[in-house]
This record gives structure tokens, sequence and C-alpha cells, in this order.
């Protein structure tokens, strides 16, 4: 059975990079999603020019003007930003048929058994940077055994592949999220609750009702085996 690997491709400046595609003209000057949070607007998502401006995801819009007064801003759509991330993820159904969306700026592909269709997992993370760099879309790439360090490799990993490395090294390369990589964690966190190898899966819920409730449609917990979108 092939050794199962997960691929997590992070798109650190969807919401800018999505409005940019669209108004090219402002593809040049110092541009910023910003959105609100806790009754103040913050920059959500930068373009690199912004951030050669040293401004920085979270900050306050009124001290990023400050700093930069050719700041050019559009507020976030959360909608549209979800539509296109669907969007990629038809376009990334074309390496592996399971995909999963992960909110709000990333997608998980299981390509185990896929990658030599593409030359290799270097290859196949090549092409999916080439492709991304052809359609305008910054993209970091993360491979691991697990989704939790594919997560956090992709994020934290300075998007490295990491194709020989094993999600277990994980720790001593990123810093993960505990809802994304939790190393002690031997149950799937949705309602499968399914199990790590060598564990007896142990349903969540009563036994007799766990036969009549359909497993987690987007679930890439190792040996799974529920379906996945």
């Amino acid at each position: 059975m092939p050794h199962r690997r997960i691929l997590c491709i992070w798109f650190p400046r969807l919401g800018a990079e999505r409005l940019l595609r669209l108004e090219q003209q402002m593809a040049e000057a110092p541009f910023a999603v910003v959105h609100d949070h806790a009754q103040r607007q913050v920059l959500w998502s930068l373009s690199p020019a912004a951030n050669a401006m040293g401004l920085q995801r979270g900050q306050l819009l009124r001290d990023a003007q400050a700093m930069c007064p050719a700041l050019r801003t559009r507020r976030r759509n959360l909608h549209a930003e979800r539509r296109f991330l669907r969007t990629l993820g038809r376009w990334a159904g074309k390496f592996s048929p399971w995909v999963a969306l992960e909110d709000p700026d990333s997608l998980m592909l299981d390509i185990t058994g896929c990658a030599h269709l593409f030359g290799g997992e270097g290859a196949l993370s090549d092409q999916i940077i080439t492709e991304c760099t052809a359609i305008g879309l910054s993209a970091q790439i993360g491979l691991a055994d697990t989704k939790g360090a594919a997560w956090a490799l992709a994020h934290y990993g300075k998007g490295s592949t990491a194709h020989d490395r094993s999600g277990d090294a994980i720790d001593q390369e990123a810093r993960a999220r505990p809802a994304h990589a939790r190393p002690n964690a031997t149950a799937c966190p949705r309602i499968c609750g399914h199990r790590a190898p060598g564990k007896r899966p142990t349903p969540i819920i009563l036994p007799l009702l766990a036969a009549f409730i359909a497993p987690c449609a987007s679930c890439l917990w190792p040996h799974c085996g529920s379906p996945r979108l």
C-alpha cells in the first residue's frame, strides 16, 4: 500500500491577488485588503509592494496609511474569496482526485499514488508553483505524511516541500496551530471518530447511532476511510 502523502497549497496573498487580477492597474502600487476586527479596520491581505513598504497583516489601517500615504485599499469580500478558493480547488483536481478546502486560504491534496504521474513529488510541487505564478498567485507548498504537518510546513516552513521528511519532524521545523497539528492526538477531530493505526476505532457517539450517521466529507486523517471532497 502506498505511503500516505498530503500536500498543502497556501495562498498567502489570496485576498489581495484576487483583486489585483481584476484591477491590474494597481499591480505596482501598494495595495491591501482590509476587514473589520474588534471594531477597527485592519490589514488582511497585502500586495508585495505593500509588504515592501513595511506594512504587515493585522496592522491597523490608520497606522498603515500614516506609514504609506499612497496605500490603496479595498474592503474584504469573504464570499468572493471563498468562491475563488473553490475555483482553485477545482483547478487542483488535475493533481489529485482528493482535494479539500482549508479556509481561509489553503487547499489540501491527498497525493498518495499520484506524484509519479508528474515525475515525482519535487516535479509536482514545481508545476503547482509555476502554474500559480503564471496566473498571478503567490503560493507556498507543504508536503508531509499528515494534514497538520503539511499545513504547518506550508505556512511556516519557508515554502520548502520537504520531500524526504516525515511529518513526525514537524515540531522541529515549524510551530503549528493546536487545531492543525497535535503530536499526541490519536483521533480524527471530526465526528467520524477514526483513530491512528494501532488504535481501535471508537466512535464518539453511541455505536447504534454511528451506523446511521454519514462520516465526515473532507477528513484527511491518516487511514480514515471517509469519502473526500
